[in-house]
C-alpha cells in the first residue's frame, strides 16, 4: 500500500477571442490539493498484469470559479471530489504497457447565490512506456474522459456534458533515491479538449 499527495502550483495564461472581443488573462497560485492511496490487488504473474486499485480525495483549495467574471481564471474547480480507479500494468522489459479506468464523484457547492452540481466523470487511459535504465523513462498515452451534465440550482444545463481526448507524452527522470521530475506535453484530439498543455511536475517519494 502506498500513500500519495499532490500539491499543484500553476501559472496559467489564457487568450479569449470571442465575438471580436480579445482578452488575455493570467493567474498563479496553488490548485486543488489531492490525497490518496494505492493498493496492489493482484501482483503480476505469467501473463497477468499488476492490478492496482486507488482511492483519492480532492480538496477545493485552489481559486474557485467566478461565474460573474468571464475573465477570471480559476486554479481549482471549487468542489470536493472522491475518485477511484483500477490500473493494469504489464512489463516486457524494457517496455511497459498500462491501462486505467476510473470514476470521479463531485459534490455540489454554492457560489454566491448559484448552486452548482458538477456532472460525474468516467476516465480512461492506455499507453506504453520505454524504460532504458533505472533513472529515465519515456511514456506516451491516450487519455479520455466523459462528464455527465452539470446542474445549476438543481436544473440540468443542456449541452454541459462533454468528452475530452488527449494524447500525452512525458519523461520521468529520478535523481537521488526519492526525487522525480516529469515534464510533459499534451495535445487535444477533439473539439472539447485544449489545443495543447505544457506541464512540469516534481514528485517526492517518502
Amino acid at each position: 500500500m502506498g500513500f500519495f499527495a499532490d500539491l499543484p502550483v500553476s501559472w496559467v495564461l489564457q487568450d479569449n477571442n470571442t465575438n471580436d472581443n480579445f482578452s488575455k488573462n493570467k493567474n498563479f497560485g496553488i490548485g486543488d490539493i489531492q490525497l490518496g492511496l494505492n493498493y496492489l490487488l493482484l501482483p503480476e504473474k505469467n501473463n497477468r498484469p499488476d492490478i492496482i486499485g486507488s482511492l483519492e480525495i480532492t480538496f477545493p483549495t485552489g481559486d474557485e470559479p467566478d461565474f460573474s467574471n468571464d475573465n477570471k481564471i480559476s486554479l481549482g474547480n471549487g468542489h470536493w471530489e472522491i475518485s477511484t480507479s483500477l490500473m493494469a500494468i504489464k512489463a516486457y522489459d524494457p517496455v511497459i504497457l498500462f491501462g486505467n479506468i476510473g470514476y470521479i464523484y463531485s459534490f455540489k457547492n454554492t457560489f454566491g447565490e448559484v448552486e452548482i452540481t458538477p456532472g460525474n466523470m468516467l476516465t480512461y487511459t492506455f499507453g506504453a512506456g520505454f524504460v532504458p535504465n533505472s533513472h529515465l523513462a519515456f511514456f506516451s498515452q491516450f487519455e479520455g474522459s466523459y462528464q455527465t451534465e452539470t446542474k445549476r440550482n438543481s436544473v440540468k444545463i443542456q449541452g454541459s456534458n462533454e468528452d475530452q481526448m488527449l494524447i500525452r507524452n512525458y519523461i520521468s527522470y529520478s535523481f537521488g533515491k526519492s526525487h522525480y521530475i516529469q515534464p510533459s506535453i499534451s495535445f487535444g484530439v477533439n473539439e472539447n479538449s485544449p489545443d495543447f498543455i505544457l506541464d512540469f511536475s516534481y514528485f517526492h517519494r517518502f
